[in-house]
Formats: C-alpha cells, sequence, structure tokens
C-alpha cells in the first residue's frame, strides 16, 4: 500500500516451497544452482519493466536471521538492477521487545542512490544503512525502557 505497487518477491525455491502461502502473495521461486536462473530472472526483468511493479529482493539470496552481519548482495542483483534500471529501495525490517509482551516490527527504508552502481557499493550502502538503523532502534529502546 505504501507504494501502491503491486507486490512481488524472488525466493529460493527451497525455501519458498516450506512457505507455499507466499506464492498467492506474490512470491515465485528461483533455482540457485539452476540453469533455469535465468528463467527466474528474464520474469524478475518482466515484471520490473511493469511501473505497476515492485520486487523484493533478499540482498543474500536467502532469508536469514536480521542478526547476521554484515549482509552481502549475491551478484545477480547487480545484474538485476543494471539490465532494467529500477529503482532500488533499501528495507531494513527490525523487530523488538522493548519492555512489552509482543514484539514490534519496524521497517526503515531508503533510496539507493546509484552513484557507482555495482556489487560492492551496494553493499556497502546497504549495511551502513543498516547499522544506522540498528543505532535508531537501540535510541528508540532507551525511550522505552
Amino acid at each position: 500500500h505504501l507504494w501502491k505497487k503491486k507486490f512481488h518477491a524472488m525466493m529460493l525455491e527451497e525455501q519458498l516451497s516450506s512457505r507455499k502461502f507466499l506464492s498467492r502473495l506474490g512470491c515465485f521461486s528461483i533455482r540457485a544452482d539452476r540453469s533455469d536462473i535465468y528463467e527466474s530472472f528474464r520474469y524478475a526483468q518482466d515484471i520490473l519493466q511493469k511501473p505497476e511493479n515492485i520486487l523484493l529482493m533478499y540482498p543474500q539470496g536467502q532469508i536469514h536471521s536480521q542478526m547476521q552481519r554484515p549482509v552481502h548482495f549475491e551478484p545477480g542483483a547487480e545484474h538485476l538492477f543494471r539490465s532494467t534500471g529500477a529503482n532500488i529501495k533499501m528495507v531494513v525490517v527490525l523487530t523488538d521487545y522493548f519492555s512489552f509482551r509482543k514484539p514490534s516490527v519496524s521497517f526503515y527504508i531508503r533510496d539507493y542512490v546509484k552513484e557507482k552502481f555495482n556489487n560492492k557499493s551496494l553493499n556497502e550502502a546497504f549495511n551502513e544503512f543498516m547499522d544506522e538503523c540498528i543505532e535508531k532502534q537501540n535510541q528508540k529502546a532507551e525511550t522505552q525502557i
């Protein structure tokens, strides 16, 4: 709803098969070790060519703990964004209990400015953004205590 776009997400086939309900929410699979990876990337390119769509990618290529650092983007992300020229929004989602029984979820969003677009600069920008988000989350926690 935030960007008024149709949501799609690329996930590893093994992870999507254990969470089948996500395919009804716009998720599609990719097999990282197969030749049909190109078919998945063509599908992703088609999605990004339509302005009414948005595509979510896990930077590491699969779901990891939010505590695993640093985040490393797989080379496919660079290829996909170079070939489509799509805008990149970096999103960090952090959960925290603070002093409550139920967790809160905080979403931090920033545009990635493509001055020098390559995997290294994307990795650096995302990890710097994530560090800032964690710092904001820590400050938020201090006010909750």
